[in-house]
Formats: structure tokens, sequence, C-alpha cells
């Protein structure tokens, strides 16, 4: 098997890593804490993330996606789980889109 994510694998880890940092305190636990504002901080950047395009990244361009690869995907599944899934509750269904 060929594990290589690619060229623009480690382009993509820094740009979603740079836009939590810009995001989020390095204190944050998530969504589902007790301070509201930890909610709305979520949904904030999700609007982040959709105007950079990176929101649905992995969903078919037809469906308004960015037809990102498998690899993409990943990344931005392996970084968002390693920052408290700053995507907030919605993050479920942005990755029911699966490749066939």
């Amino acid at each position: 098997m060929d594990f290589d994510l690619g060229e623009d694998a480690g382009a993509l880890r820094a740009r979603l890593r740079a836009l939590v940092a810009d995001h989020f305190p390095d204190e944050f636990l998530g969504a589902f804490t007790d301070d509201p504002d930890d909610l709305a901080a979520t949904q904030a950047f999700c609007r982040r993330l959709a105007d950079e395009g990176l929101l649905t990244l992995s969903w078919p361009q037809r469906f308004g996606g960015g037809g990102g690869s498998l690899w993409d995907q990943t990344v931005v599944r392996e970084e968002m789980w390693a920052h408290h899934e700053p995507r907030g509750p919605q993050y479920m269904g942005l990755n029911w889109w699966a490749r066939r």
C-alpha cells in the first residue's frame, strides 16, 4: 500500500493549523463545554472554513464541494480531531461523504 499523502498534504495541514491557531486559544476543548462562547466560536470557524473553500473540501464539486482527494479528507480529519473538532457538532454531516 502507498501511504504517501501527496505533495499538497503538508501545505494543507499547515494552512489548517494556522487557521485553528488564529481562531482558538490553546485551551480550547471543543464546542461542548459549559461556556456558550465555545459553540459560537465553532460556528464562526465553520463560516471561515467555508469562505476559504475548506469546509467541504472532500465533497464533489458538483455538490458544491472542493473536489479534494481522499488524502485531503484524511488531513482535514486528522487536524480537526487533533484540535478538539473546531467545526463543532456539524462535523458528522461534513464527514458523511465517502468516495467510492
